[in-house]
């Protein structure tokens, strides 16, 4: 259920798929069941993870975070200075898990900044 359950394959496509980019997908399986994917762009500067998804049928295995961390191992396996894990809606409990990473860079008044404050969490 949600806002992409009555998406087209060409929606879905167009929506994961960048034309400005190279695209990859990092895929998670147990034994040889899929469980996860992990969609990111390959940049000039870095990776940026532009959308995970997976079976809910493991969701509390924090699959979102284990994503980051491979994404993180990528980005350093390919040399690339930074790992862009996209943007960030507070109210959404699905992107919670990014918070946890530090440190962390936001773009403010058009330059990348080193946040030093803790983000608030709603709880």
């Amino acid at each position: 259920d949600g806002p992409m359950s009555s998406s087209t394959k060409q929606d879905y496509q167009e929506f994961i798929i960048g034309t400005w980019s190279e695209t990859f997908f990092m895929e998670f399986r147990i034994d040889k069941k899929l469980i996860c994917v992990a969609v990111f762009d390959v940049l000039p500067q870095g990776l940026s993870a532009a959308y995970t998804y997976y079976d809910t049928a493991y969701q509390n295995r924090g699959l979102g975070t284990f994503a980051i961390l491979k994404l993180i191992e990528e980005t350093k396996n390919q040399k690339l200075p930074y790992l862009y894990l996209g943007y960030w809606i507070e109210e959404c409990q699905k992107m919670s898990y990014k918070v946890n990473f530090k440190p962390v860079e936001g773009y403010l008044n058009k330059t990348w900044q080193l946040l030093h404050e803790e983000i608030p969490r709603k709880e």
